[in-house]
């Protein structure tokens, strides 16, 4: 069975739109959920490679973050525009509340979460803030001890932060000036018809969504609450990523309880796209270890 993309709709208005495939053999009545979630610049497509392998076994959730592929952005003046605060919640909690209703919604009382670069950072808060609503986590080259100074220093373009070159230039300037797919240094970048589709789709974000989530992201260190992190945990790691580099990730395996850690050599970030189909198999190995 496959469900088609649909929407739900949050509690603040912003509606979230979806994707649940389930490759489960029916009389089986599987009814464990991954939830595969995206990193700041992409949306629920770019992980379209990945699905049949885990949707074999699990259900898979994917959704676009607020503000990205088919999902709306919340008004300027809110959180995503560069207020601290939109009614009490912050960025982060806001990212994790948009989980949450996605999940009330569809009847969905566990997951396994697995998220890539920010995701992995949401899914992180999720599980210190939740941890009845999640079964394991699963973080792919996510900087969840904050990014490299050198990172957001390109990515400021000479402004005071990121979220200004952001407003400065708009969503496609920034990109063009940036240029995150030299960041990323993955083989299969060189194919030039990945390259033309991902800069396409990183390109329908909506600007002030994108710029409120840099304000948030850029000051993103959760080292205080890595020790309170009690599901399993697997840490992807790519040994040439310059935006989580491989000593950050051994760090942050050691401060989280029982943590494991899975080093891809020659690969920089972005594996998930590079080699997706081994990506989900050391995912669902993993997940076969979770009780």
């Amino acid at each position: 069975m496959i469900k088609i993309a649909t929407k739900v709709t949050v509690d603040d208005g912003v509606e979230i739109n979806y994707q649940l495939d389930d490759f489960t053999n029916p009389w089986e009545e599987v009814t464990e959920t991954i939830a595969l979630h995206h990193g700041s610049t992409q949306n629920l497509k770019f992980y379209t490679p990945m699905v049949p392998a885990l949707a074999r076994k699990y259900r898979v959730l994917r959704w676009d973050a607020r503000g990205r592929g088919g999902s709306t952005a919340p008004p300027p003046g809110s959180t995503f525009s560069g207020a601290p605060v939109d009614d009490g919640v912050t960025v982060g909690e806001r990212y994790v509340k948009d989980a949450l209703c996605l999940m009330d919604n569809l009847g969905i009382e566990k997951i396994h979460w697995v998220g890539d670069s920010c995701a992995g950072i949401i899914g992180a808060y999720f599980a210190v803030r939740y941890p009845d609503r999640i079964k394991s986590l699963v973080s792919i080259t996510a900087p969840l001890t904050g990014l490299p100074r050198e990172f957001t220093l390109a990515c400021s373009l000479g402004e005071k932060d990121v979220a200004t070159a952001i407003e400065k230039w708009g969503l496609s300037g920034w990109l063009a000036r940036t240029n995150l797919m030299s960041w990323n240094a993955d083989r299969s970048e060189r194919e030039a018809r990945w390259v033309s589709w991902q800069r396409a789709e990183r390109k329908k974000i909506h600007t002030h969504a994108y710029a409120g989530h840099w304000r948030w992201q850029e000051k993103v260190d959760l080292t205080p609450m890595l020790g309170k992190i009690k599901v399993p945990t697997l840490i992807l790691a790519a040994a040439r990523s310059r935006i989580c580099p491989l000593e950050q990730q051994y760090s942050i395996q050691k401060q989280i309880p029982n943590a494991k850690i899975i080093v891809y050599e020659d690969v920089g970030h972005g594996v998930q796209f590079l080699m997706p189909e081994r990506v989900a198999e050391d995912i669902l190995k993993f997940l076969e270890t979770v009780d």
